[in-house]
């Protein structure tokens, strides 16, 4: 046989080949098996989260199998008596929304569902996303201080089934966040030995790191941020509050130099300082429902008295003003400035 150039070309590739076959398969004698399977990174010591998704993506792994879900619920207690592995595999996947990742999210809540019900006997959970987490940490609050296995199990599926709910859009984070205010931070006020840890002391504890120790700054800066957005805000609303007050003074004082007129104009001024009060009132209320409603009421309140109110009173003085005052004009425009107010509070009534 004459062995030409491209002949001997392929000959040598074949046995390039065939070298990097056996070295592959005696390096994977050697080597220790890569978790393929949820099972495996259960079962297998020191695998990280890291690792087990860095395995999945090399063996070209997009779903998970039936066997291998049932498998791995069947040797939860086994293998991950505290939920910790099962929780830093969620913590890790949570906010991405393809399929496997999807899946991984799945399996840790129907793990989470089934750990609640063997070691707590929670079966019947609320339809209601915020009532089902506060229940499930109602039933496991007297394990979550405790430093055993089971308290740290307990915390941990509390922490699962929060994700869970944000995961799924049920809960946004804000709703998370306060039931888990009202339900982990409540203190028995008659119970002396309780006391609340001060801040420096969990911020400066010897063994907080630093990047804990400024995720707590960070949340705390954002809580001081609200604070103090929310405080301006109901500064705001004072000072405009004043200045109506000392608008509303000043239409009395003027109102007053001229006594002529009837007693019905100072009814209505009394009348018109309820409503006043009212309105002010119905501000206060309708700021805390939210930002937007308190941006449009603040608009509609500001034409209300500095264009339509401020203007008829202001025809109502001078027409009080004259001689003989025009008593009937200064009650009409009175009685249109009220019925601009009535009209304010109808809108204020539609937004309860």
């Amino acid at each position: 046989m004459i062995v030409t150039e491209n002949n001997k070309d392929s000959v040598c590739k074949k046995d390039t080949r065939a070298v990097d076959k056996k070295n592959c398969e005696e390096a994977s004698m050697s080597e220790p098996l890569e978790p393929s399977c949820l099972a495996d990174y259960y079962s297998v010591d020191g695998c990280s989260v890291r690792q087990f998704l860095k395995s999945l993506k090399k063996c070209g792994v997009t779903s998970l199998k039936k066997e291998d879900i049932d498998k791995t619920l069947s040797v939860l207690d086994q293998f991950d008596p505290s939920f910790s592995k099962s929780l830093d595999l969620l913590f890790k996947v949570k906010g991405k929304r393809t399929g496997l990742f999807k899946a991984i999210v799945d399996f840790v809540q129907r793990a989470c569902k089934q750990q609640l019900e063997i070691h707590h006997g929670i079966t019947d959970l609320n339809e209601l996303p915020e009532e089902r987490l506060r229940a499930v940490i109602t039933k496991v609050h007297n394990d979550l201080s405790s430093k055993t296995d089971k308290g740290k199990q307990s915390f941990n599926l509390v922490k699962a089934l929060a994700i869970g709910l944000s995961e799924s859009r049920e809960l946004d984070d804000n709703e998370i966040t306060k039931i888990l205010v009202d339900s982990l931070t409540k203190q028995d006020v008659t119970n002396t030995k309780v006391a609340i840890p001060r801040v420096l002391d969990i911020l400066l504890k010897p063994t907080a790191n630093f990047k804990s120790t400024t995720n707590i700054l960070h949340v705390a800066n954002t809580g001081f941020t609200q604070a103090r957005l929310a405080t301006d805000e109901r500064n705001r609303e004072i000072q405009k509050k004043l200045t109506v007050e000392q608008k509303l003074e000043d239409i009395q004082t003027e109102l007053s130099k001229n006594y002529k007129t009837t007693k019905n104009l100072e009814e209505t001024i009394d009348t018109l300082a309820e409503g006043n009060k009212l309105l002010t009132k119905q501000i206060e209320d309708i700021q805390a429902v939210s930002n937007h409603a308190a941006s449009e009421l603040k608009g509609r309140s500001k034409v209300l008295l500095e264009h339509k109110i401020t203007e008829l009173l202001k025809q109502a003085l001078e027409f009080s003003e004259l001689e003989p005052p025009r008593t009937n004009v200064t009650i009409e425009r009175i009685e249109m400035a009220l019925a601009e107010i009535r009209r304010e509070l109808s809108w204020l009534r539609s937004m309860d």
